[in-house]
């Protein structure tokens, strides 16, 4: 089921039933949030893949949410897709969206 948002309490609500699926997923938790020496690292652009999660956005494929850690906890800073069809991005050298 494809999903659309209509405020910002239902993209809130949709990026927490991310990270709490994401939350659960031991192998990205390795490999993304620890560091080869075993510490947490204090700044992740952790990327998600939505459909390995079972989530559907019309058009996006990929999303990357930025963590930080503060107070031992982390915190999301933000979230921007990255890959899908309604996905554009801004080519610097050429000053146009592709």
């Amino acid at each position: 089921m494809s999903k659309i948002f209509g405020s910002p309490e239902e993209l809130r609500k949709f990026l927490g039933e991310i990270l709490n699926r994401v939350g659960e997923d031991e192998n990205l938790i390795m490999t993304q949030l620890l560091s080869r020496e075993g510490t947490w690292k204090s700044n992740v652009p952790l990327r998600i893949n939505l459909e390995k999660y079972g989530l559907n956005v019309d058009g996006i494929e990929e999303i990357v949410i930025e963590l930080r850690l503060e107070d031992g906890k982390y915190i999301a800073k933000t979230a921007y897709p990255t890959r899908g069809w309604a996905v554009w991005q801004y080519r610097s050298t050429t000053g146009e969206w592709v």
